[in-house]
Order: C-alpha cells, then structure tokens, then sequence
C-alpha cells in the first residue's frame, strides 16, 4: 500500500514541476496563415483568376502591355488589350514577366 501511494506522490510532483503530461506531445508551433505569393511559402502559385488584367513588363508589338486572363492552368491564356492576339504561356514565366494584376476596380502588385 505504501509502494502505490508513493508512486501516485511522484506522478502527482512530476505532473506539478511540468505543467503537464510529462510524456505527452509537445504543443504544435504556430504557423503563419498562408496566402497566395505572400511569401510565405515560396512555391505557392501566384493568384491569378479568369478575367483578370495583367500588365507585363515587356511591351506587345501593337503597342500595348495589358493582357487578359481567358485561360487559367499549368499555362496562362492571355488576349492583348490592344490588338486581341491570343497567345499561351507557361504560369512560371507569366508570373515572373508580370508588374500588376487589374482585378475588378482595384490594382494588385504581386510580391516576388
């Protein structure tokens, strides 16, 4: 009787010099939300939706540099604002080429 109330005094100071289960799991880390090319993971895809203008930084032939979203995927759709050329290209090198995101009445510049 002397042995299990011993026992049970021991969990009892183990347990009030942890603060807790002392062969529990540790508390998980927090973690920053995730977000689209917030920087918080690298290799997450840029945000670009259907409908969406792009301004790349090289200019068209035509003259303009604003292109439309018509197509989204592992290639991006684009139709040239000025002359309505359709061209596709691959997300990565669309993500790297572009300056701003015209979405609806607001102007997005998208983090690198």
């Amino acid at each position: 009787m002397d042995i299990t109330n011993n026992a049970l005094a021991l969990f009892l100071a183990i347990l009030a010099g942890t603060g807790g289960w002392p062969l529990g799991r540790p508390a998980a880390p927090s973690r920053p939300p995730l977000t689209a090319n917030g920087g918080t993971i690298p290799n997450m895809p840029m945000d670009i939706r259907l409908d969406d203008v792009l301004v790349l930084k090289k200019v068209h032939p035509c003259g303009g540099n604003a292109w439309l979203v018509y197509r989204v995927g592992a290639d991006i759709g684009l139709r040239c604002t000025g002359c309505n050329r359709l061209v596709r290209l691959p997300r990565s090198e669309v993500e790297r080429r572009v300056r701003r995101i015209r979405r609806g009445g607001e102007e997005i510049v998208p983090r690198r």
